[in-house]
This record gives C-alpha cells, sequence and structure tokens, in this order.
C-alpha cells in the first residue's frame, strides 16, 4: 500500500509540470496606424517570413502564425488614432524572450512605413 501512495504522489508531482505551457509575455508597442491596417502589415510581415496563419479575427485583432515548431500571435486594439500591438511567441512549448520578440515588431513598424 505504501508503494502506492508513493508512485501517486510521484504522479502527481510529475504531471503539475506538464499541465500548461507557460505565458508568454506580450510585447507591446502603440503604432499610429489603425487596426486594420496593422493586421494587413502583420499577415504581409508574417507570411513573407514563411510562417502559415493558423486563424484569427482581424475585426477582433488577433492573428496566429506557425512555423515550424515556432507561434506568433499578434494582438491589436485600437488605440485613439492608432493601435496597441502586442506579440506573443512560443518555441516548442516554451515561452520567446522578449529580445526573440522585438526584432518583428521593428519589422512591423517598418511593413507599415512608421520607421523614422
Amino acid at each position: 500500500m505504501k508503494r502506492v501512495w508513493i508512485c501517486a504522489l510521484a504522479l502527481l508531482l510529475l504531471s503539475a509540470c506538464a499541465v500548461a505551457p507557460p505565458a508568454a509575455e506580450p510585447r507591446e508597442l502603440s503604432l499610429g496606424a489603425p487596426q486594420a491596417a496593422v493586421m494587413t502589415a502583420a499577415l504581409n510581415l508574417f507570411t513573407d517570413r514563411g510562417y502559415v496563419a493558423l486563424g484569427g479575427d482581424a475585426r477582433l485583432g488577433r492573428l496566429e502564425f506557425v512555423r515550424g515548431d515556432a507561434r506568433i500571435r499578434v494582438d491589436a486594439l485600437s488605440e485613439g488614432e492608432g493601435s496597441r500591438v502586442g506579440l506573443r511567441g512560443w518555441r516548442n512549448g516554451r515561452a520567446l524572450a522578449p529580445h526573440e520578440l522585438d526584432p518583428l515588431l521593428v519589422e512591423l513598424q517598418a511593413e507599415l512605413g512608421l520607421l523614422p
């Protein structure tokens, strides 16, 4: 009976590690472009980089892309005349570090023609 309890406890502890992938911290940026333009630019940017659109809703401001073992989610909310864009990413089920998402935000700005 003692062996059963030890096995059950070990399984419980191991299952806690595999329950959910870690939440990805979004990288956000305010852009001087409307939400619809941001969604179009994001679609162009990521498909040009070889990502496949998994789905989303441009009206709600959410798109999701996948390429190999990497997954990127783009969220855009209207903010006055512009929009607030957030990127989240995962690779092999692990959240991407902020420094891996920042270049994508810069490329999105370039796609929109907002870089100086």
